[in-house]
């Protein structure tokens, strides 16, 4: 038995154990996304997306200076080249948020994050 099949069983087991009697039980979808959700599958697939959509918010006026972090529970983190975009960045954050928002309404983002760090420029 693999880990993924181990881990299917555990949550299996512990949906098992919260139901109350009279209940119906929970269907297998929600099952199957847990597990997903877990191991960070679909995350992966949807990253480019995340970055297409990051480019058109940005317009070209930021994108050289910025790199798409992961989404973790509803905030997309971005890191930045310096602390004088990090600052642009925070203060055009809400108009960036709502941008994201009507891109990406799957990922229900409720907040970004800018965080300093260093990353290497391609060359164009």
């Amino acid at each position: 038995m693999n880990e993924d099949e181990r881990e299917f069983e555990a949550a299996a087991r512990q949906i098992t154990r919260l139901q109350r009697p009279g209940r119906t039980p929970r269907g297998m979808s929600k099952l199957v996304s847990q597990v997903i959700a877990r191991r960070g599958i679909a995350q992966a697939a949807s990253n480019e997306d995340v970055v297409q959509a990051w480019r058109l918010t940005c317009n070209g006026k930021w994108s050289d200076q910025t790199r798409v972090g992961p989404i973790r529970r509803g905030r997309l983190e971005i890191q930045v080249a310096n602390s004088l975009v990090n600052q642009e960045m925070n203060f055009e954050k809400t108009k960036l948020l709502e941008s994201m928002q009507q891109k990406m309404p799957h990922a229900k983002l409720r907040d970004i994050s800018f965080r300093i760090g260093f990353f290497s420029r391609t060359p164009e």
